[in-house]
Order: C-alpha cells, then structure tokens, then sequence
C-alpha cells in the first residue's frame, strides 16, 4: 500500500467527488479511479458507493481513512526531519533540499546536469526529491518545507503566487506533436478542444499535464481525448508518434532541448496553454540562505546559456 495511494484515497474522502479529487491531485479521473480499485483488491472490499456525479464512502472506507491520515502525518512529519537534518549539515555553503516535480527532476534536470556541477552552484550537497505538485504545495504551505523547484500551469500560478514568495525561471508553451500524415487534415495547424478530442492521444502520465489537458477540454465543455496511452513509457509514446500512430504533448522548452520527434510537426493549442517553472522559497530563508544563492544562481545559468531560445515563449505574468 503506497502514501501515494493513500493521499488520493483521503482526496476522495474529503472531496466526496472522484472528478474533483482527481483534479485536487492533478491526475486524471481514470488513473485515480484505478487507485482506488487497486485499495479495494489490495483490502478485499468496497471502498465506496455510487449517488449521482459524488460518491458515499463505505464503512471500510471511513476505518481506512483513520489510518490513511495517521500514515500522511506521520510521512510529512518525517519529511520534515529529514529536511532539518539536512539543512543542518555542512560548513560555510551547506547542503540543501530540493523538491520538485516529475517535469522539473526528468526534463530540466537530466538536459542540464553538465550545466550544474557543484562549483557552478555553490553548495556541497544537493538532495532533490522528487514528489507530485499536490503534495509539494501542501507540504510547502503547511511549514514542512521551504525549498522548491516545480513546473505549474499559468492560471494556477496565476492563483498561487499572491500568496507565496516565487522566483519565476521561464514559461513554456504546450504544443502537440502531430504526424505529418494527421497534420495535413488540421486546417490552421492550431489545435482546439474540439479538434483534440478528435486525434489518437498517447502521452506522458505527469500530474501538471493532466490538469492542463482536463481544463483545455473543459474550456470548450468537450469531453477529454480517449487516450491510446496514457503512461510513464516515453519510449513508446515516442514510436506511437514516429510511426503516424498518434499525437502527443511537448512544449517549446522541451524542443529547445531535445532532438525533435523525426516525423511530427509542433501545432499550437488553441486558445494557448503555458507552464511556469518557478522556485518556491519560504520567507523565513534570508537571502544570505544558500537555498536563495541557489535560486539566483540556477536562473542566471539558465538564462545565459538557454534564455534565447525561450523569450518567445514569455508571457507578462
């Protein structure tokens, strides 16, 4: 039984509602019903009860959902300590941890890594954690930690940053990576809602893109794409596109880095869909604090060796 499973059970439970749940924990209603299927095969029983759009938790549910918040606490609280602990160590320039999104820890971490040694940076230790957007966010607002990296739509960043101390790096559009032999049949090479729902979809299962896509759709009251896969193997996805196949996301930070997919071309999202990558940083770090140094360090290497290829992609946020 995983804490990831867990949270999205105790989700369910506070919301009454797969769809919002699903949309609380920025996954899709499919992934997160599948969760709670695997708790009831994992448990030998019914979890919860159909009533229209909601659903009625068992029994069983609310004695599962005693323990779950027991099992969430008593992880955040752990998380917590291993943060203090670390930030305890070290001498003049300590080490320091950094949580981030599945985006930020696979894409801007592994194409910049020869970028990011440690004398560029400053620190003797960097320790990145890898953990969902909802999960980052509650930690970071609840006090449990003080230092993140994470990508995150524009209109919920839009929402969050009046209410927390941001270092905004760079936006990205989303784009769909279409087949030569589909593109021909999309007049304007600009995707809508109604065009969308309409394509083969294949695409990486990652939080921020799940809610990206479900609001796309949800903007023009169309119903998401039946995807023909939806999951971690990038590889696949990949073949999927390069063999005519399917569609599926990228976004233009993303193609400044990576060696295009052969047979496809890039089409806007229309009406256009952006993400930031921002840094969130606790107001009780002074900027003396490396985790302060760091932040300013990362976005001035960003900036001199990538900003080039991003500055058509800014928006004013």
């Amino acid at each position: 039984m995983r804490i990831e499973a867990l949270e999205c059970f105790h989700e369910v439970m506070k919301s009454g509602s797969i769809r919002q749940a699903a949309g609380n924990r920025y996954i899709s209603q499919q992934g997160l019903s599948k969760i709670i299927q695997s708790l009831e095969a994992e448990l030998g029983t019914t979890l919860f009860q159909k009533s229209g759009r909601n659903v009625v938790p068992t029994r069983e549910a609310l004695l599962l959902d005693e323990f779950a918040k027991e099992v969430i606490a008593g992880y955040g609280n752990l998380l917590a300590q291993l943060n203090a602990d670390t930030a305890g160590e070290g001498g003049a320039s300590p080490g320091i941890v950094l949580y981030t999104t599945a985006f930020v820890a696979n894409a801007i971490f592994n194409m910049l890594r020869p970028e990011m040694d440690e004398e560029q940076i400053g620190i003797d230790q960097l320790i990145i954690r890898e953990d969902s957007l909802d999960n980052i966010l509650e930690m970071f607002f609840n006090g449990k930690i003080d230092f993140a990296l994470l990508n995150i739509s524009e209109a919920d960043y839009r929402d969050m940053r009046s209410a927390v101390d941001t270092l905004e790096v760079f936006v990205a559009d989303i784009v769909l990576m279409v087949p030569r032999n589909l593109a021909a049949t999309i007049p304007g090479r600009r995707i809508t809602p109604e065009v969308l729902v309409r394509l083969p979809v294949a695409y990486y299962n990652d939080g921020v893109l799940n809610r990206l896509v479900r609001r796309f759709c949800e903007s023009a009251d169309v119903e998401q794409p039946v995807s023909l896969m939806h999951s971690t193997n990038i590889s696949s996805i990949h073949d999927m596109v390069n063999t005519g196949r399917a569609v599926t996301f990228s976004d233009t930070f993303s193609l400044t880095m990576r060696k295009a997919m052969e047979d496809a071309i890039p089409m806007a999202l229309w009406p256009p869909q952006r993400f930031v990558v921002c840094f969130l940083i606790s107001p009780k770090l002074d900027d003396s604090s490396p985790q302060r140094r760091y932040a300013s360090r990362f976005k001035e290497m960003f900036f001199s060796n990538h900003g080039a290829f991003l500055r058509d992609s800014f928006i004013d946020l």
